[in-house]
């Protein structure tokens, strides 16, 4: 049997943790829960042992052992992370759908792989689609700043994490996504008028030749 770190802080009801994450501080950032600092009874793990359930966040796939901690190997910065941990061969699914506007916005994160361990595997999927990894049987390294990721936005996108780790744990932590500014229709109008100006000289130089 694959033995897994059980050493987790146990919840009793939904709550917020006094302390905040950095990416509550990060202006504009769309993702709720984004230090996994707000928790809820999980229940209990296969082996009997009760854990944090991630409020917010849709959990999908083999979500064994995916949890908030309170476990300093799993967290940024706030009072908890995440682990996200699921038994083979399957993967788990962290996912939230983000409200943004269309245009563009860029993702952030922080990932460790804190006792490396094989197999494991880690992406980040927008709206379906692959933006981060895959991580394949990646070693062992200490929280990491993924990002910036400029991504393109519909006004309602899902941000999904895939993981999978048999013998250890990802940890995960300090998610954002920002909308990232839309130019002034005068600007739009500005630029448009300078690109024509532009022209017009271009044209009256060649014809003076």
């Amino acid at each position: 049997m694959i033995l897994k770190l059980t050493a987790f802080v146990v919840a009793t009801a939904v709550v917020a943790l006094a302390d905040i994450s950095a990416c509550d501080n990060i202006s504009g950032n769309l993702v709720k829960n984004c230090g996994f600092e707000t928790i809820v009874p999980g229940g209990f793990l296969p082996d009997g042992v009760p854990y944090n359930g991630i409020a917010v966040w849709t959990l999908s796939g083999n979500n064994d052992y995916t949890q908030a901690t309170d476990d300093p190997h799993f967290v940024h910065s706030g009072e908890l992370g995440a682990v996200l941990a699921p038994t083979a061969p399957d993967f788990g699914y962290l996912s939230q759908i983000i409200t943004d506007v269309a245009g563009s916005v860029t993702l952030d994160f922080w990932l460790s792989n804190p006792y490396g361990g094989n197999p494991n595997n880690f992406s980040v999927q927008w709206d379906g689609v692959t933006v981060f990894g895959p991580l394949v049987n990646a070693g062992q390294f200490g929280y990491t700043h993924e990002g910036p990721m400029v991504l393109t936005a519909t006004g309602s996108d899902t941000l999904q994490f895939s993981y999978r780790q048999d013998p250890e744990y990802w940890a995960l932590d300090d998610v954002s996504v920002v909308q990232n500014a839309v130019p002034e229709p005068s600007s739009v109008l500005l630029l448009g008028t300078l690109l024509g100006c532009l022209g017009v000289v271009f044209r009256r130089k060649r014809f003076a030749k």
